[in-house]
This record gives C-alpha cells, sequence and structure tokens, in this order.
C-alpha cells in the first residue's frame, strides 16, 4: 500500500516527519481518539494499477466492494478495481469455497458498487492488481 501510494505522488506527512504507528497511536489514545485502535489497512489505491486513473468514485467502489464481502463474513478481502465496470474481489484462499456458494450474491453486491464485469481470485498478499490468479472464477 505505501508504494502503490508513493508511486501515485500520495504523500504520509507523520512518515516524513518521522513518527512511528506506535507514535502515531498514542498521540491518538491521548486524545481519545477512537482510531487509534483501528488495525493497519493498505491504501485504497493500492487496488487500482498502474495507469488506471484512481478518483474519489473510484476508491468508494471498491471501498463499498470491501464493506459488502465484510458484511458477508469474508474476513481476508480486497477489491481490485481493473477498469471502469471490471473488478476482482480477492478473498483468503480457505474462503474460496465460501465465495462459489455465494457467487450470485457477490455478482449482485459488485453491480450495486457499479461493476458489471466481475470475478473472483484467492487473494495473494503482495499481489498487484493485474497479476495472474493463483485461483479464480468468474462469477
Amino acid at each position: 500500500g505505501a508504494r502503490s501510494a508513493a508511486l501515485r505522488g500520495i504523500r504520509a506527512p507523520l512518515r516524513e516527519t518521522g513518527w512511528s504507528k506506535e507514535q502515531v497511536r498514542a498521540f491518538a489514545r491521548a486524545r481519545g481518539i477512537a482510531a487509534a485502535e483501528k488495525p493497519s489497512a493498505p491504501c485504497l489505491a493500492s487496488r487500482v494499477p498502474d495507469g488506471v486513473a484512481v478518483s474519489r468514485a473510484t476508491l468508494a467502489q471498491v471501498e463499498r466492494l470491501e464493506e459488502a464481502a465484510h458484511r458477508h463474513g469474508f474476513q481476508v478481502v480486497r477489491a481490485r478495481h481493473m477498469a471502469a465496470h471490471r473488478a476482482v474481489l480477492e478473498v483468503g484462499a480457505a474462503e474460496m469455497a465460501r465465495a462459489q456458494q455465494l457467487a450470485f450474491v457477490l455478482r449482485a453486491e459488485a453491480a450495486l458498487a457499479g461493476y458489471t464485469d466481475f470475478e473472483v481470485r484467492a487473494y495473494r498478499r503482495g499481489a498487484v492488481a493485474g497479476a495472474p490468479p493463483a485461483s479464480v472464477f468468474a462469477v
């Protein structure tokens, strides 16, 4: 996520000033900010392949699809925005059978997020959005 953000010119002011994650969390805790305990998550822009424009609308689509997958009980989730109407939803390898069972539901959630072309893949840590899949099924 950090590498993808840097490639897109997104700055990280606290990192630039030398603050560690723990220092940021301690600062937030001291001020009663609930997000202090929120687990870290990669930047949503990392879900968009190089050459595809990142916009608020694109990030909202990605977020909506990921939130829907989480609501359906998936633990490991990455929604990859491949093009204007194409997405790949990555779920944990152990969750692939369940994703196949819920294929109709996931396709409906993708459509609600604005995607008409959609498939599900097994998540691979560090995989880029356009990488060939390890395990895939179209829905």
